[in-house]
Parts: structure tokens; sequence; C-alpha cells
């Protein structure tokens, strides 16, 4: 590392002499005096952390064209050799600390300098020899019955615990505070509902948490692996798995929905919920409740909760024609006629672009192509783009995104007619993206899903680029399908 200071001194002489009252001299100086510098060369972190036992040593590197010195501001915490050293020598410097018998940590700060210039500061923070471990605290699991359970705490230091989740049932009977060895006794109401679970928290002197320690009561167990559920129009079963360690049941908050119904409605400890559902004709989402319950013991109540169904509505595709006028030629001569353009690639891309493209899923139809035929699709979001490429020749597509991968894909690169579909919908509140393709007549498949997808937020408008790298490619149509509006939860 390189400082150099440069001392100038230009007293000029204007319309006579300057007399300098006082001194004992007079001196008349250049406009340029020699430079002074130092090239401090060094090899250090910003900091280190040190156990308190000083077994740890801290090295360094040093080198400098003047002689030099490393230097703490604690000296009687710590060994520095060699602490100085000449000019043009490297050195390996060790800096060793003498054990810290305090309860608290200690900071130290090392001096790095050479002549007048300070090179870096080192903070070494060497840890104090204060501890506070727990024994037979390893997550307890408690039975549904009142109960007491307690643990031992190992430490030199004072200490407090206190209940920081499941107040309600969950107490400190003993140990709610403490000084070195102790233990902690906590004191569990029964349990008639279901499996719960309760978090004590352990605090050092300062008061600052330091471990936690989490019990779980036996209780009825009940968890669907999903609270809503989203199926398509023509979707024709969905299901449910349910955790559960006793019996349960399944009924409909509104018995006159009749466009959905169950397998069965009586279940025992994990099973499935089959969820069968009529194609959904209306204009419009569907949408019900049900619940899946316990079957209560003596004196205790039900465990409910609560799934929302919704089915989607079909929702028509837009397609249109590919109008000049709707279009912006981005590169090349594409030519427009009959509501079909034509790319051709001639020394360079051939391109058109439309802007304010909102979600949902868009495929493009190419009539015809050539075997050498590269053809582009972008969806453009600032400097983030979607990427889908149909590349003939290479006989793959090439799906991803700018900023993560790209996966190449093979195809039938033989079919001259190709459907190219990008779905840009939303998955919990994120977008997920899916790349869709028709070869020839043959059914659409999914080539590839990126869900979810984060770095562009659902909702966004893209600018579209439609194109050729390579060959020729005609596109007769486009369409546009809006995303379902699944409505509020």
């Amino acid at each position: 590392m390189k400082q150099t200071i440069k001392q100038i001194m230009n007293w000029r002489t204007l319309m006579g002499t300057l007399i300098l009252i006082g001194s004992l001299f007079a001196q008349s100086c250049k406009d340029d005096e020699a430079m002074k510098w130092v090239d401090l060369r060094y090899k250090a972190n910003d900091s280190y952390t040190i156990a308190a036992s000083g077994e740890e040593s801290v090295p360094i590197q040093v080198k400098s064209t003047d002689p030099w010195e490393v230097f703490s501001k604690h000296p009687d915490w710590c060994t520095i050799s060699p602490a100085q050293g000449e000019a043009e020598t490297l050195y390996d410097v060790t800096i060793t600390y003498k054990a810290n018998t305090s309860l608290d940590d200690r900071t130290d700060t090392v001096i790095i300098k050479s002549d007048y210039w300070i090179g870096k500061e080192v903070t070494i923070i060497q840890k104090g020899i204060a501890y506070l471990t727990l024994e037979n605290a390893d997550n307890p699991t408690l039975e549904k019955a009142e109960s007491t359970y307690s643990f031992n705490v190992k430490s030199n230091q004072d200490w407090s615990a206190k209940v920081t989740e499941g107040e309600e049932w969950l107490s400190i009977q003993a140990g709610s505070n403490g000084t070195k060895d102790g233990n902690v006794t906590v004191k569990a109401l029964e349990n008639k509902g279901e499996q719960r679970t309760g978090t004590v928290a352990m605090y050092d002197r300062r008061g600052e948490e330091v471990a936690t320690v989490t019990f779980t009561q036996e209780g009825v167990i009940l968890l669907p692996d999903v609270q809503s559920i989203r199926a398509q129009y023509n979707e024709t079963q969905v299901t449910v798995h349910v955790e559960s360690n006793g019996e349960w049941m399944v009924t409909k908050a509104d018995e006159d929905a009749d466009w959905y119904s169950f397998g069965k409605t009586e279940y025992s400890g994990n099973d499935d919920i089959i969820i069968t559902l009529a194609e959904n004709s209306d204009d419009f989402v569907k949408k019900a409740k049900f619940q899946i319950s316990s079957k209560a013991g003596e004196g205790g109540q039900p465990i409910v909760k609560t799934i929302t169904l919704k089915q989607g509505n079909r929702v028509t595709p837009e397609r249109h024609g590919f109008i000049a006028d709707e279009w912006t030629i981005t590169a090349g001569k594409p030519s427009f006629a009959d509501g079909a353009v034509s790319l051709v690639f001639a020394g360079g891309n051939c391109r058109i672009s439309r802007t304010d493209m909102k979600p949902g899923t868009y495929r493009f139809h190419i009539k015809e192509s050539s075997l050498d035929a590269q053809c582009q699709h972008y969806f453009i979001y600032g400097e983030i783009e979607v990427r889908w490429m149909l590349f003939k020749a290479d006989k793959t597509t090439r799906c991803g995104t700018s900023d993560t991968t790209v996966e190449s894909i093979t195809f039938d690169h033989n079919q001259s007619q190709f459907t190219v579909g990008m779905a840009l919908l939303e998955n919990n509140g994120n977008m997920k993206l899916q790349w869709l393709l028709q070869e020839g007549t043959g059914a659409e498949r999914q080539l590839r899903e990126i869900s979810p997808y984060t770095t562009v937020t659902y909702g966004e408008n893209a600018n579209v680029i439609v194109g050729v790298s390579g060959g020729s490619a005609t596109y007769d149509w486009w369409e546009y399908t809006a995303p379902i509006d699944w409505g509020d939860e």
C-alpha cells in the first residue's frame, strides 16, 4: 500500500520582499520541493477472534520501504514478535495473547506503522471465559397429562430462564434464575386438544439470549399438507394428504356444493382425501370450503382445520394476426402480409417487438420454417430477459432467463410448424414461468418450469421480441390467454 505526502512551501515575492517577522532566518523556497513517500505493505485481516486460553496466535506479514513497527493499544495483554523491522525485508509477525481470565470478551487494536504512515489498525477480539450450557434439554416431549420436566444448567455466571412461547400452558416452576450450576423445572398443564409446542429461553448475566429449549406436548395430530387448493377447470381429481394420530372426518361447509365430492368421509391415521371435481363450465371461479376434524375424546374438543377449494374457469384465448401497425421492426427487414410476418436472417438478426405484454400465457404459431431456422422469443423486464429459443439446426430448444441457467432440450426438429408457448403466471405471490412447445400437430408439452421466479415481480408487463438469428420462419398468429382471477383466499 502506498501513501505519499507532498509538502510544498511556495513563497513568492510580489512587488517586494516578504519579511517573516519574529523568525530567526528567512528562506526562499523552490516551487517544487522534494517529495517524501512511504510504501508500506502488509497482509492482515480487518479483525480476528481468538479463544480465551491464549493458545491461538494471530499471524500477519509486513514489508515497507522504511523501518516499521507493530504495536498494541494494550501491550500488557500480548507479545508481538518481531515488533519492528528494517526496510525492504518481508517479515512474518506473530501476535500472541495471554489468557483472558475475565468472564467478558476483550478487544484490542494492533497498529501497523512505518515512519509517519499508519497503514492499518487490526481489531483483535479475545473471548472471555463465561459459558452457559444445558443438559437433558434436547427438545423434550411431554405427555398429555399434567407433568413437570427438569433440565440442568452448567455455567460460571448468573443466568435466567423465561417461557417465550406457550405461556398459557407452560410455566417455570423452579429455576427462573440462578448463579453458576443449577437446574430449571417447567410445568405443563394437561393437554386435551392438539399437539402443541412451547419454548423456554435462557439468558446470560447480561440478559442476552444464549439458548432455547423447545417442548412438545403430546396431543391430537391433524395436519393437512395444504390450506388451499387451486384446481383447473377440467381437473378431475385433487388429493390432500393428512398426517394424523387418531380418527378424523371430512365435511363440506356447504352441503349444496355438488360440483365436488369426497371418495370417503371417515379416516384413521395418516391418509389422503381424494376430491373428485366436475368440469367447470361457468365463466367464473368456483369456491368452497371444507373441514377436517378429529373425533374428540372424553372431555376434549375436536380439532378442526378448514381448507379452501377453488376451481378455475376456462379462459378463452384471444387470437391475433401479425399486423404491421401493432409491431415495431427492431432489426432486419420483416415482411408483413395477410396477418402473417416472415422473418429472414440476412447477415444479421431479423426481429419485431411489442410493448406492455401483460401476465398470462402466450403462444406464437410458426406456420413454416427452414431447416436452419433459429427462432427467438424474448420477454424483457428492464435488464432481465426470459429467453425461449428454438434452434432447428442444433436440434435443441433453449429455455431460461438472463439471470439463471438456460437449459437445452431436444425436440422434433424435422417439423416445419411449431407453436411456442410462454406462461407468465402467479404462484403464492411470486412469478411462475413455464416454457411450452407443440411440434407440428402433436400434443403440447411443458419443457421447463421455474417457480418461484423472484427476480421479476408478478404483475409487471413485458416487452416481447420475436425474430430469427438464422434461417427463416413465418408466423401467422399469436394468442394471449389471460390468467385466472382467483380472488382472495
